[in-house]
């Protein structure tokens, strides 16, 4: 089996890559290194992250977990077999004992079981919901302002339209009231020439 780097032992697992760095950080000494200091993977470190995957889905804690350190060095290929030639030596990577382990994992982060990860991503996703709920609310508000104050400019020109109707009514009420008053007055008028011509009438 070739060896695979975390990005490809993080697929084969179904895990992330920050949950492998999690797990090696935890045994460092149970997987080796390349010469650039990356973590590699061969089939006995796969079955060995395969067991802390099973092993936590069965919810035993992770820094209760023990893992077997590596026996021998994994064989070196390409860069790595030239420099170990130059060098004259085989490459070997250094065990740590439990305790500078536990020192070293303590110093560099604060570990969180799958649980503790998934509760982090939801409540992620619980804020980005949030956040975009949000965001249509504050749309939707906009809409109805904008509603609102097509309702208000329409209820104001309906209003002027009203208020000149009233006008032109008075006008109008106010011109046939002239004009009546004018009837009227021409109708005595006739009346008292009428009137007035009677006595004549005779003659």
């Amino acid at each position: 089996m070739n060896l695979l780097k975390t990005k490809e032992a993080a697929r084969q697992l179904a895990v992330s890559e920050t949950t492998i760095r999690r797990w090696v950080a935890l045994f460092p000494a149970s997987f080796s290194k390349d010469m650039f200091g990356h973590y590699i993977f061969d089939e006995p470190a796969l079955e060995k992250l395969q067991s802390v995957k099973t092993k936590l889905e069965a919810g035993e804690l992770l820094h209760e977990m023990t893992l077997p350190e590596l026996i021998q060095t994994v064989d070196l290929t390409g860069l790595q077999q030239v420099a170990a030639s130059a060098a004259g030596a085989a490459a070997h990577f250094p065990a740590f004992s439990p305790e500078d382990t536990k020192s070293k994992i303590d110093s560099a982060w604060d570990f969180k079981n799958p649980q503790e990860e998934l509760a982090e991503r939801l409540e992620r996703i619980e804020g980005t919901l949030s956040r975009k709920a949000d965001e249509v609310i504050g749309v939707q508000l906009l809409h109805h302002r904008e509603e609102l104050e097509e309702i208000r400019q329409t209820l104001n020109q309906l209003a002027a339209s009203l208020s000149s109707m009233q006008e032109r009514n008075r006008q109008l009420s106010s011109l046939v009231a002239m004009q009546n008053a004018a009837a009227s007055m021409e109708r005595k008028q006739n009346k008292k020439r009428n009137l007035f011509r009677l006595p004549f009438s005779f003659f």
